[in-house]
């Protein structure tokens, strides 16, 4: 990330405390671009526009509509330069909704987005090739070669895995060289492409690179790559997988590069290694758990692109569902839900109409695993129908009266087999969490019919 990206947005977005000018605000509708000052600030996890005109009313495209909904069709697009000097992109504005008519015949229009788009330009917007020519730098066959890099920031999870390190030397001239070291990072490779994830602070980054390889992939292909990897370490690490900044290189050319002001990301306890699991397996790095983040990600890309998304909502849903402030019985209800999404999905059941009967699915969804319904998956399910059936009809104060140790023996135990069945789905044999509390472990190899 750029020093000045960050001091401009990142830091200021982070501590909630953005207010930056954009001179040159254009507002593009329907082939018309209109422009005005505005005042850029966050509000909440939304960007947030403050146009101003010398005017009593704002121009008819940027008043208030009355009423209606709105689809993506209806998207807008804005740009202009903050501070006026890095220029941004914005793709996803809707009409505003509200607009303030002010004394002295002035007038207030505010615009919202989710994403800001930093938009690539002098070197960041060339090819290695480009690039070298003009650094007078002999061009090989790999400039082109379709090679990139990924950086991604999440704020607010904390890596629970630490393999590798970082050391700084710091130097004076009285007290000479002093070293630091910190177990910050977290690194795994595929066969064609390695990554790194590293603590810093509250900030969680994911590093990727392309290694040396024959192939040649496309440009969509490393995006879905890189979106497939954002997604495996948010099952991973039990995050919502909400990057607050992206950037993508393909061949030295910035193609991806946005912030979103997503911040302070909760984390659920219910993810297939714990902090204690992975101190268990240190050193062992025959281990499978230690290629889990690369073995979700290809298995992620094995699965047909509407699958991959239905499994991607369930993911949200169940991260969602782990959330303290609901009540019990609305915490276990949830996951039942997703538990049994999960076992349709896996078997394949393609509408509601066919109304498939619970038990088969269920059995079928484990046969498409490979599991052994008599030695693990039975267990699950009747635990899933203890709670599913008397909650999905109303009587919900029953969760309520629960023992504690019930519902959380429980819920841990559903929780750990939903992680279970998506790692196996994705073709993860190796070792999982199956008890947070006493910190047993399974292997998936192991619980195979």
């Amino acid at each position: 990330m750029e020093k000045r990206v960050r001091d401009l947005l990142f830091e200021p977005l982070r501590d909630n405390t953005l207010s930056a000018i954009i001179p040159d605000f254009t507002y593009t509708s329907t082939g018309k671009e209109i422009s005005a000052p505005a005042q850029l600030v966050r509000q909440s996890d939304q960007f947030q526009f403050i146009l101003h005109f010398n005017t009593a009313q704002p121009p008819r495209e940027l008043q208030s509509l009355l009423g209606g909904f709105m689809s993506e069709a209806d998207q807008r697009t804005v740009c202009g330069q903050i501070n006026g000097e890095l220029p941004f992109r914005c793709d996803d504005v809707f009409p505003p909704s509200t607009m303030t008519t002010r004394s002295r015949g002035t007038s207030i229009t505010i615009l919202k987005s989710n994403r800001l788009h930093l938009v690539a330009e002098g070197s960041d917007a060339m090819t290695t090739g480009e690039f070298s020519r003009i650094i007078s730098r002999p061009i090989d066959d790999h400039c082109n070669r379709q090679r990139f890099t990924a950086h991604l920031v999440y704020h607010g999870p904390k890596l629970l895995v630490h393999d590798a390190r970082t050391e700084i030397l710091t130097r004076n001239d009285f007290l000479g060289e002093a070293t630091t070291s910190t177990a910050d990072t977290h690194q795994f490779k595929s066969a064609r492409w390695e990554g790194a994830l590293i603590q810093q602070q509250s900030e969680l980054h994911l590093h990727l690179r392309s290694r040396e390889m024959d192939l040649d992939p496309s440009s969509q292909q490393i995006i879905d790559l890189v979106d497939r990897t954002n997604q495996a370490v948010g099952f991973v690490l039990g995050f919502h997988p909400w990057p607050a900044y992206r950037e993508l290189r393909i061949n030295h050319q910035v193609v991806e590069r946005w912030l979103s002001p997503r911040f302070d990301l909760p984390t659920t306890y219910l993810v297939p290694a714990s902090e204690t699991m992975w101190a268990h397996f240190y050193g062992k790095s025959e281990s499978a758990i230690h290629s889990i983040i690369p073995t979700i990600v290809d298995g992620l890309a094995e699965i047909p692109v509407d699958r991959r998304e239905r499994l991607i909502t369930l993911l949200w849903h169940f991260r969602s569902g782990n959330n303290r402030d609901l009540p019990s019985s609305t915490q276990l209800l949830m996951l039942c839900a997703v538990l049994d999404g999960l076992m349709k999905l896996i078997a394949g059941a393609g509408d509601p109409s066919e109304k498939p009967a619970t038990d088969k699915t269920w059995r079928k969804a484990s046969d498409t695993l490979g599991l052994s319904w008599e030695r693990w998956t039975t267990d699950v399910f009747k635990t899933w129908g203890k709670h599913r059936h008397l909650l999905a009809h109303g009587w919900l104060w029953l969760g309520e009266d629960l023992e504690g140790d019930e519902f959380f023996v429980d819920h841990a135990r559903l929780g750990c087999a939903f992680v279970t069945f998506v790692a196996a789905y994705c073709g993860y044999e190796g070792p999982v969490l199956a008890d947070p509390f006493e910190n047993r472990i399974i292997t998936i190899r192991d619980i195979k019919a």
